[in-house]
């Protein structure tokens, strides 16, 4: 996946700078062309790395794809521009152009930024006031001693699917090292409408690697792992000690606890834009949680955000892999409904879902023809130094 989103956005850097090289010069120069492909491929690839690096790749958005267009534009303007006395007749290109084509990058950046605001769901009424014991939370990893329930209902039909990764802007890859995050993101799709949502989610070692939930599997322990990372209606638990918030909390004395997806709760604490200091970047919660302190839950679901069938909704993730993850791990995704299964009690999930992902203790590169993705950025830029050195050779820069 890694590598063909940074192909693709290579690919519309090498096409835009070509159509602009072509169109402006007419053709006239192959040279200046072959320069025009080789920066626009150049900046596209560097776009791609940057993308998935900050993204973990997750998602190749609309706005995504403009990216490595006006990027390749911008370059391609700029040599352009420099060449224009030759072929447009001591004509540059003027003022109002520059001004518009900033006008339009704010217009692309504008429309990144407004691609992060969740989607609209309806509302259901919440008619049903949960009391629950007190979180045990334990902050230590776990050892899986009882079965679960894996049958799912299909009361609801619906697809789950994911996409996961592990990249940084040196290393580009679909399992993470040991001592990286594996980034990951769970899209969720009913046929018919999901009313009153929530699902259990937690993340464990699969120590006999059959990509089954098993006992003598191993629980891991919350600290290590985030999830609801984006603007989202999954409200996270979060349990607070005084007036800190310490943890986002997926367990209680080793069973799942309900992630609502809800519109609307009671708000006895905000965690929004709290900045959680026992994580090591900082974690800063991009949506309200549901919040606990060490009496209880001390937040209800007002309203819950109805996905209608066909609608997806997704929940994004981020996993710490400390050196004692190497080999093979699972996320587990069960979802739910509260007019089905109470939530604060085993039941059987609608629907199950399985990820596997494993730990390595070397760097895996995603590679295209044997080469890295990085390196290939490398090649490309040593190209374009080439092409160049050629084109002001030949006078025509």
């Amino acid at each position: 996946m890694i590598e063909l989103e940074v192909m693709l956005f290579g690919m519309l850097g090498a096409l835009t700078s070509l159509a602009m090289g072509i169109f402006i010069t007419e053709g006239k120069s192959i040279r200046l062309n072959i320069l025009l492909v080789l920066v626009g491929a150049f900046t596209g690839w560097i776009g791609g790395i940057i993308w998935v690096a900050m993204t973990g790749g997750l998602e190749i958005t609309l706005f995504a794809l403009i990216i490595p267009v006006a990027v390749s534009a911008l370059f391609s303007f700029l040599i352009l521009n420099r060449i224009s006395a030759r072929y447009l007749g001591n004509t540059y290109v003027s003022k109002q152009a520059s001004t518009w084509a900033l006008v339009a990058l704010f217009i692309l950046a504008f429309g990144i930024a407004y691609t992060a605001i969740p989607a609209v769901y309806s509302s259901t009424a919440n008619v049903q006031t949960f009391s629950v014991s007190p979180i045990i939370f334990n902050p230590n990893e776990q050892l899986i001693t009882t079965s679960t329930y894996t049958t799912a209902t299909n009361t609801i039909p619906m697809d789950i699917d994911y996409i996961g990764s592990s990249a940084t802007l040196s290393t580009m890859a679909e399992n993470p090292i040991t001592s990286s995050y594996y980034n990951f993101k769970i899209y969720i799709t009913p046929k018919v409408p999901w009313t009153s949502p929530y699902i259990k989610m937690a993340i464990y070692k699969d120590t006999n690697e059959d990509g089954k939930l098993n006992q003598g599997d191993v629980l891991w322990s919350d600290a290590d792992y985030k999830l609801s990372t984006e603007n989202t209606k999954w409200r996270i638990n979060c349990l607070w000690q005084g007036d800190v918030p310490q943890y986002g909390v997926f367990t209680s004395n080793g069973k799942m606890l309900p992630i609502f997806h809800a519109n609307d709760i009671t708000k006895a604490k905000d965690e929004t834009n709290i900045n959680f200091q026992n994580t090591p970047e900082g974690f800063i919660p991009a949506s309200d949680m549901l919040s606990w302190n060490q009496q209880g839950l001390l937040e209800q679901v007002v309203n819950y955000a109805t996905v209608n069938g066909g609608e997806t909704t997704t929940i994004q993730g981020k996993a710490f892999c400390s050196p004692d993850k190497a080999g093979q791990n699972i996320i587990v995704v069960r979802t739910y409904d509260v007019a089905y299964a109470s939530p604060f009690m085993d039941a059987q999930p609608i629907q199950e879902k399985i990820i596997t992902f494993s730990v390595t203790t070397t760097p895996q590169d995603t590679t295209i023809a044997g080469l890295p993705v990085t390196s290939i950025a490398l090649i490309l830029g040593f190209l374009v130094i080439i092409a160049f050195i050629v084109a002001k050779k030949e006078g025509e820069l």
